[in-house]
Formats: C-alpha cells, sequence, structure tokens
C-alpha cells in the first residue's frame, strides 16, 4: 500500500529563480512603462510642431477623407499633403514638404 501512494504523491521542488509567468508579467510592464514615456518624449522634444496642423493630419487618416489646413493644401485620406509649399498658419510661416506632410513653422 505505501508503494501505491509513494506513485501517486508529488514532491514539490523548489527552485531560488522566477517562474515564465513571473518573467512575462514583469517584462510586459517594463514594455508598457518604456512606451508610455518613449511616446511622450516625442511629441515633447518637437519645439516647432504646431499642434493644429498635426491635427489635421491625423483626422485625415482617421477619417479618410481630405481635410484642408488652407484653401489650397490639404491631406489626403493616407496622411500624405497633396502639394508642398509655404504658408501662414497662427501667425507663424509654416513650410510643407511633399510626400508624408513634414512641415516646419517659425
Amino acid at each position: 500500500m505505501e508503494k501505491i501512494l509513494k506513485l501517486f504523491t508529488v514532491k514539490r521542488q523548489y527552485s531560488n529563480g522566477f517562474t515564465m509567468i513571473e518573467l512575462l508579467i514583469v517584462l510586459s510592464f517594463v514594455v508598457f512603462v518604456t512606451t508610455m514615456v518613449s511616446h511622450h518624449q516625442i511629441f515633447k522634444e518637437l519645439p516647432y510642431a504646431n499642434k493644429g496642423i498635426l491635427t489635421h493630419q491625423v483626422e485625415a487618416m482617421y477619417k479618410l477623407r481630405r481635410r484642408y489646413v488652407t484653401a489650397d493644401i490639404w491631406f489626403n485620406a493616407n496622411g500624405n499633403v497633396n502639394h508642398a509649399g509655404d504658408f501662414d498658419y497662427n501667425n507663424k510661416k509654416c513650410t510643407i514638404q511633399l510626400g508624408f506632410g513634414r512641415y516646419r513653422c517659425v
């Protein structure tokens, strides 16, 4: 009878390391915090960024239709600008580049 009980009992083995689940939880937390900090730093380090123009570009991509910045400059549904040029926006001289819609306001 003792031999049968020994077969069905499980010996617990303890180790001093982390389990895989604990490692995944800690790693996911570190990745989340790093993503939040880096996302905040990207937008913080753009001193010339005018949130108005960026808002036009994001809305064009979100709503999948044209979003006008001025009468002759607009962002397409994919976020690209229709043509490059200089224009005045909120009392600043802005230059927008052709393609992805990079711009600079001074």
